[in-house]
C-alpha cells in the first residue's frame, strides 16, 4: 500500500508536505519526467534495475535513505524536496524531448559538446537579431503611423 506524508512523523527538519495525496514515488516520477530521464536511465545512473524505479516510483517497495541521496543527486533535487519538505526547486520544466537530448549531449566527448553549443549560440544570437530588427521595424512604422513629431513646433519660413 503507497505511503504518504501522512504515514510520516514530525521530522526535525519541518512539518511533511500540505499534499498528502502526493507519495514519494509520485515526486520521484514526476521530478524524472521534469527532467526527461527514462526509469532505465535513471536506473542506470543509479546502478540498479529499471523494475526497481518503477517498484519505488509505484510503492511498492520503499526507498532507503541511502538510496533517496542517491536518487536526489541523481534527478538534481534536494532529498527535502522528494520527501516533501521543500518546495520543487526547478521553477522551469524542461520540455521532455529538449531534456533527452541534452543528456545525450552530456555523454559525448567535450570537443562535440564545444561544437553543439557553438551551433546552437549561433541559432540564439540570429534569433535574437531578428528579434531586434523586428521591434525596431514595428517601432518605426509607428512613429510614421503617428504623422509628424508634435515635440518640435511647426518651422516658419524666414523673410
Amino acid at each position: 500500500m503507497p505511503y504518504t506524508d501522512h504515514d510520516m512523523h514530525m521530522s526535525p527538519l519541518g512539518p511533511p508536505s500540505h499534499d498528502t495525496a502526493e507519495t514519494i514515488g509520485d515526486r520521484i516520477a514526476k521530478l524524472r519526467k521534469q527532467r526527461g530521464i527514462t526509469q532505465v536511465e535513471l536506473a542506470r545512473r543509479l546502478g540498479i534495475a529499471q523494475s526497481l524505479i518503477s517498484q519505488y516510483e509505484h510503492e511498492v517497495i520503499r526507498v532507503s535513505a541511502t538510496l533517496l541521496a542517491q536518487i536526489a543527486q541523481a534527478l538534481e533535487a534536494s532529498a527535502d524536496e522528494i520527501l516533501g519538505l521543500s518546495p520543487p526547486t526547478n521553477g522551469r520544466p524542461q520540455p521532455l524531448r529538449i531534456a533527452r537530448r541534452v543528456h545525450r549531449i552530456l555523454d559525448l566527448p567535450a570537443r562535440d559538446q564545444q561544437a553543439i553549443l557553438r551551433t546552437i549560440d549561433a541559432f540564439l544570437d540570429r534569433s535574437e537579431a531578428k528579434k531586434k530588427r523586428a521591434a525596431r521595424a514595428q517601432g518605426s512604422r509607428a512613429r510614421r503611423s503617428r504623422g509628424p513629431s508634435r515635440s518640435r513646433p511647426p518651422s516658419r519660413a524666414r523673410r
